[in-house]
């Protein structure tokens, strides 16, 4: 086991620039999810560990010391991947045992490590079968499983859930937190799936564009988002984002006057609302109905003001506006406040 670091890491594909100076430690033992919308950076970051991308400028460490010139091979790093890369023609057992034929290991040892792993994550009926015989799920073990007999100094996982149905993602998603907690491996799981970043990490570290937005515990990003990207990225739905304009301590919304104080901020800002602090209402700050999502017990009603989007939580048996039609929407907490221009969290 080890720490991983980035140290002013940048790196560019010819004129584009993937990664813009990102410093990040994962400390040894941890869960870290690189979490971020597609074309973010976070599978370069990853693959850069592994030695499968080198840095522009700076350096990636593993154990503390630099690896930048350090061949994949000799890393002692292990890589799960999005599409399995299981070897068809060999079985279960074979797959499995694969990455320790590559070392002076006899074939005993390698073995008993085969059925210990398999053991351990239900595959010691499945040894003998090719992968073609096998469910999604099952293969995604087989991977996990081939990995895990590395016994590296690091799991990297590449949004190895993202092929799997819903329920069988909500299942491994489990086991990998309970099979990482049991091997106290140092992970690194990149991931756009703010539910599986949620769910599984110690911390998570937001990437967009290039360029790290914050890094904290999952009810730190949650409860503290330090910019607008990250409020509306963080949450399931994410923080509904708008534009306001504060005046006299009041905010004018969609030229609407609430009752809630602006702490001192005047001119434009942008203000977020997670959906448990908004409600519908017979009078307040109108909106458009844009449809109504009904998630059994809970139902969401999706709306806009002008350009601005939010999500108001309605209960199961109350009449259900139709898309097109005006409603009217109160805030129910005091909303956390951005900077209009920068997205930058601003004191309330």
């Amino acid at each position: 086991m080890a720490s991983v670091a980035f140290n002013h890491v940048t790196k560019k594909f010819g004129d584009t620039s993937v990664l813009n100076g990102l410093d990040l430690e994962v400390a040894d033992g941890e869960f870290l999810v690189l979490l971020g919308p597609s074309g973010c950076g976070k599978t370069t970051a990853l693959r850069m560990v592994a030695g499968l991308e080198s840095p522009t400028t700076g350096t990636v460490a593993i154990g503390g010391s630099v690896v930048n010139d350090v061949a994949p091979q000799h890393r002692d790093v292990a890589m799960v991947f999005q599409n399995y890369a299981l070897y068809p023609h060999l079985s279960v057992a074979k797959n499995i045992e694969f990455p320790l034929r590559q070392r002076d290991i006899s074939a005993d040892i390698r073995a008993q490590k085969v059925r210990d792993v398999a053991q351990m994550l239900g595959l010691a009926e499945l040894l003998d079968r090719k992968p073609r015989q096998l469910s999604g799920g099952q293969r995604q073990r087989v991977a996990l499983a081939r990995a895990i007999v590395r016994e590296p100094v690091c799991f990297l996982m590449d949004e190895p859930l993202s092929n799997l149905d819903a329920t069988l993602r909500a299942r491994t998603r489990s086991e990998i937190v309970r099979l990482q907690h049991e091997l106290a491996t140092t992970t690194i799981f990149v991931t756009h799936d703010q539910v599986e970043a949620m769910t599984m990490g110690d911390r998570i570290a937001v990437l967009n564009a290039g360029d790290l937005q914050q890094v904290g515990t999952p009810t730190e990003l949650f409860e503290n988002p330090a910019n607008a990207f990250v409020a509306g990225f963080i949450g399931n739905p994410g923080m509904s984002l708008l534009s306001a304009n504060a005046s006299q301590g009041q905010l004018a919304i969609g030229g609407t006057q609430t009752p809630f104080s602006a702490s001192g901020l005047n001119g434009a800002v942008t203000i977020g609302v997670r959906i448990d602090g908004v409600e519908l209402s017979s009078s307040g700050i109108a909106a458009i109905c844009d449809g109504v999502e009904v998630l059994g017990a809970e139902v969401h009603v999706l709306a806009h003001l002008g350009d601005d989007q939010i999500i108001v939580r309605q209960g199961a048996s109350a009449p259900r506006p139709k898309i097109g039609e005006q409603i009217f929407i109160q805030l129910t907490t005091e909303p956390l406040y951005f900077d209009a221009v920068t997205g930058l969290r601003v004191s309330q």
